[in-house]
């Protein structure tokens, strides 16, 4: 999860809503979600609303400079206890290439306004520990290192997620979400806050729920087309695929094929592994351990050379869906051919 040594998101986040504020601080990671929402934080606890037409200056990194940032930081709040400064985008300054603009935010680190809170939201790079400008910054302020959180670990935040906002999210649910939408935290936090609109605080969510407001079928979705495959459930494999290929744009194929190759590397993984456990096999696939089971059960059916010859089959079809193969086929037949290939 997002997290500085000994300083995780949500305590980050108690902080600056309880204004306890440093004079600098550095978001910077991965994820972008992380470093919005803080961002947000600081627009909306930093100043009364009253306060922020003077006291508010917000930067973009691609047309601002260092200079012109610390030249803000420098002033004195007009009628308030402090003003806050942004540099949004931050990883665009160009100042962070040249030594000199390095220096001159060193120097007013080590002589910071107090009464001024200066934010760099400085998204998916990091820059280097060992700087000079680094140390000074995490010297006087805070760093902030907002990680990917990882898959395994998704479902688990999904439903720390759902009981902040009073919804009640069932491991089911999280772990359909998790897959389904991937590690992306926007689009994850936008369902549960869609999930939250529409079902409220007195019910459980359930798959149904996500069916009907999120668009995921209960029925035809890749979690059920990986049980289907992992069954030999021919039929059932077969219904699911032509349903995908009914509704390209809900199911894409080239997220199927991404769904499948993930499903497949892992069993091969289970295959692979002496010691079965659910422990060992969950810590293995980057998976939560109550899910281990189906693999187990998948294990049963499909063989490791099966797995690996399947794997090929996947890799065969993402050269033919990138038009790398050559040809072209209807996208139902490519369904169908598909799933013919896996199972047979």
């Amino acid at each position: 999860m997002a997290k500085k040594s000994g300083t995780s998101f949500e305590d980050l986040r108690s902080a600056i809503q309880s204004r306890d504020f440093k004079p600098v601080y550095l978001l910077q990671g991965d994820e972008a979600w992380f470093i919005d929402e803080l961002v947000s934080d600081f627009e909306k606890y930093t100043l009364e609303e009253h306060e922020r037409d003077f006291n508010m200056s917000i930067f973009y990194g691609k047309d601002s400079s260092i200079e012109q940032v610390v030249s803000a930081s420098q002033r004195f709040p007009m009628m308030a206890e402090r003003q806050l400064v942004i540099v949004k985008e931050a990883q665009d300054l160009d100042g962070w290439r040249r030594e000199a603009d390095r220096d001159y935010l060193q120097k007013y680190c080590e002589n910071a306004t107090p009464t001024t809170v200066l934010v760099f939201a400085h998204k998916y790079k990091k820059l280097a520990g060992n700087t000079k400008v680094f140390k000074a910054l995490a010297a006087v302020g805070e760093v902030f290192q907002a990680e990917k959180i990882s898959q395994d670990r998704l479902p688990g935040w999904i439903v720390a997620q759902g009981n902040q906002k009073g919804i009640n999210i069932s491991q089911e649910v999280a772990f359909i979400l998790s897959e389904y939408l991937g590690s992306d935290l926007s689009k994850v936090m936008h369902a549960i806050e869609k999930l939250q609109f529409t079902v409220g605080d007195t019910e459980t969510i359930t798959a149904a729920h996500v069916e009907k407001y999120i668009g995921i079928s209960k029925d035809y979705n890749v979690f059920e087309l990986q049980t289907a495959i992992a069954s030999a459930d021919h039929v059932k494999a077969n219904q699911i695929m032509n349903y995908f290929a009914a509704n390209q744009k809900e199911h894409p194929i080239y997220m199927t094929l991404g769904f499948l190759f993930s499903f497949y590397s892992k069993l091969m993984i289970y295959h692979g592994e002496r010691d079965k456990s659910n422990n060992n096999v969950a810590r293995k696939m980057k998976l939560p351990w109550h899910v281990v089971d189906s693999y187990r059960a998948a294990a049963a059916n499909i063989p490791e050379l099966k797995t690996m010859q399947n794997i090929s089959v996947l890799r065969k079809y993402d050269k033919v869906v990138k038009g790398m193969a050559g040809g072209t086929m209807p996208m139902l037949d490519l369904h169908r051919q598909l799933i013919q290939e896996l199972m047979n």
